[in-house]
């Protein structure tokens, strides 16, 4: 049962905006701007590094929490009739997800954070994403990742994320739409590190990112906390 989530420009559905509010746990030490959506079991969130910290240039952790048995989930960047027409001319989507193919084989494996992928992708005529690049890109899933008992949880680290990253520096109140879909991955090379993702059937709900409030200060000490500094 793979988990994808997905970050792609463009927007895919029409629903209410919910808004994203800060969720620290004293516990862990973690921190994300985030949101989540009741009805679909999602929450979706963020955490980024002041504007002007050159040593965390253009990195965005993420947290993406998705019931199981759906096969991929995602973020959806723009839902403006321009963010539209770029959706429908082929948008850019950053990708990652698990290399199950099956329920048998999400079942018989015990999950592992080296199961998890990432990719740059375009989106295609077809409902489809499609790499864009012919190599992973640099992703850090935190030893906090968790899979089973009817839910998904990664939390990763990209630090080359400029394509969310530059999104977010425009937008102090981001679009954002989430996606969850019961289609598992493609894979197209024989070391499953890059697959087509099919949108078709997938559910999908919007709200809006304080990406001012995403911006920590102790940025450093989140990533400490997720076990990725």
């Amino acid at each position: 049962m793979s988990l994808l989530l997905a970050l792609t420009l463009g927007c895919l559905t029409a629903a209410s905006l919910g808004q994203s509010h800060t969720v620290c746990n004293p516990v862990t030490g973690l921190c994300f701007e985030q949101f989540s959506n009741s009805a679909l079991n999602v929450t979706v969130g963020f955490a980024l590094p002041p504007k002007q910290n050159k040593i965390f240039a253009n990195e965005v952790l993420v947290l993406g929490s998705f019931p199981l048995p759906y096969r991929f989930a995602g973020i959806t960047l723009g839902q403006s009739d321009n963010d539209v027409r770029r959706a429908q001319q082929g948008s850019i989507t950053l990708a990652w997800y698990s290399i199950f193919e099956s329920a048998e084989a999400a079942a018989k494996t015990p999950f592992s954070t080296d199961y998890c992928r990432g990719e740059i992708s375009s989106l295609g005529s077809t409902h489809t994403l499609t790499p864009l690049i012919a190599a992973p890109i640099a992703t850090t899933f935190s030893p906090l990742t968790t899979w089973g008992n009817g839910g998904a949880q990664f939390i990763f680290r990209c630090r080359n994320c400029n394509i969310v990253t530059q999104y977010f520096a425009m937008h102090d109140k981001a679009k954002l739409t989430t996606v969850i879909s019961t289609s598992y991955p493609v894979y197209i090379d024989s070391t499953w590190t890059l697959a087509n993702l099919s949108l078709a059937g997938s559910q999908h709900q919007q709200f809006t990112l304080d990406t001012k409030a995403a911006r920590f200060a102790n940025y450093s000490s989140i990533l400490s906390a997720a076990g990725l500094l």
